[in-house]
């Protein structure tokens, strides 16, 4: 089965998160990826948890890559890059605005090597606007999107998300353009620049709250204790909280949804309150959803309270509902992994040279007939350093040279 970006060359300069998950991915559906390091190393090299000295995190991110060591800020080792830009199809920084074309390794400068280039730029707020120049944490960008004002409650503190969703979602967008950039090649055979702003990036993660639910005026939107999507803790039981609603399966609409809420209250022994008509129809509209379910939890969690999650959403399955349990990784990856996880074979394990077997997720999409593959695990710094300068038409003599000057590592 071939891979469907066989013979993709690409040339990784970012570092931290939102160009390194863009690269890894390209390369999981068969990119050849190179990630070009200073001699100190990506800077999540140095972040933990580690696994006998090695980055969990940095391993997590690079994954079907080669690496490789160049001290970038001095000419022979722009060289070097330039010399590797001439084979390649995409060039991928994450410098701040203005900082690569300083070390003169920007979009101009690398176009005029290969004309056909793919040049990926991420950076926290464009090329242009009044912030093009400011660096910016994912924190920040989170609360300068607006993106925390929504998981709060309304008044109270804004509330951040724990993962880098402004960072993965960038990468994303950024493998979005990359990937329609080198169709528009396929078709004229002219490469272009591609510009990501991981603010903008996280802007639009939010483009329903802004078009959809606010009027030209009035930016309020719903918060997460909106109508619909409350931060949701779960209704109690034996073991673990559980999540559940009787709308959505019902291809019936709502009086098919109303009988199985009917069934549902009569089974866990709450079928009196059926006879108050706002509990009837409102209730059947606020379970799992909103300010209004928190009023019924007391309710079912004295039901739920002696019964096991995995009881409960077999009966609300039964009855044509749906329900899950909240799960934590331990649950889903550790020890008896959940069934369906296992299923659709999630988890990878590979042989990293120096922390041994390690465990990765693979590419959430499939693909047939170009499957994604996983085929090693991420590299040592400068792994790859002197296979790639031979393959450049390095001699032994000037790869010894090029380390002795710290030029390479």
């Amino acid at each position: 089965m071939t891979e469907v970006l066989a013979g993709i060359k690409i040339i990784d300069l970012s570092e931290d998160v939102a160009g390194p998950y863009c690269s890894m991915h390209l390369g999981d559906l068969g990119a050849d990826v190179i990630k070009v390091e200073s001699i100190e190393g990506d800077t999540t090299r140095q972040l933990g948890p580690f696994i006998k000295g090695e980055s969990s995190l940095f391993m997590s991110l690079n994954r079907n890559k080669k690496s490789v060591a160049i001290d970038f800020n001095k000419q022979e080792g722009r060289e070097i890059v330039y010399q590797m830009a001439k084979g390649a199809d995409v060039f991928i920084e994450s410098f701040d605005a203005g900082y690569a074309e300083k070390l003169g390794l920007g979009y101009d400068e690398i176009a005029r090597i290969k004309r056909q280039i793919i040049y990926c730029s991420i950076s926290s707020f464009g090329e242009t606007g009044p912030y093009k120049n400011r660096p910016a944490s994912e924190l920040e960008l989170q609360g300068m999107a607006g993106f925390t004002q929504y998981l709060g409650e309304p008044g109270e503190e804004p509330v951040r998300v724990g993962v880098d969703v402004a960072a993965i979602g960038s990468a994303l967008h950024a493998m979005q353009g990359i990937l329609a950039a080198l169709y528009y090649r396929g078709k004229t055979g002219e490469g272009q620049k591609v510009g990501i702003s991981v603010m903008r990036s996280m802007i639009q993660m939010g483009n329903y709250w802004i078009q959809a639910f606010c009027n030209p005026d009035t930016y309020g939107g719903w918060f997460l204790t909106g109508p619909y999507d409350h931060a949701e803790h779960g209704y109690a039981t034996q073991d673990r909280p559980i999540v559940f609603s009787v709308l959505g399966r019902a291809s019936g609409g709502i009086e098919k949804a109303l009988e199985i809420w009917v069934e549902f209250l009569k089974r866990v022994g709450l079928g009196e309150l059926l006879e108050d008509p706002w509990f009837k129809y409102k209730g059947l509209k606020a379970v799992g959803l909103g300010r209004d379910a928190q009023e019924m939890k007391p309710l079912f969690e004295t039901y739920f309270a002696e019964r096991k999650s995995e009881d409960m959403i077999e009966m609300i399955d039964e009855l044509g509902g749906m329900g899950s349990a909240l799960y934590d990784y331990e649950t889903l990856f550790g020890g008896a992994m959940h069934p369906q996880v296992q299923a659709v074979d999630m988890i990878k394990e590979l042989e990293h040279p120096v922390a041994g077997k390690t465990k990765v997720l693979s590419l959430p999409m499939t693909l047939p007939d170009t499957p994604a593959m996983i085929k090693s695990a991420a590299p040592t710094l400068g792994q790859h350093t002197t296979e790639l300068l031979t393959g450049l038409g390095y001699s032994e003599t000037d790869i010894s040279r090029l380390k002795k000057n710290k030029i390479v590592a």
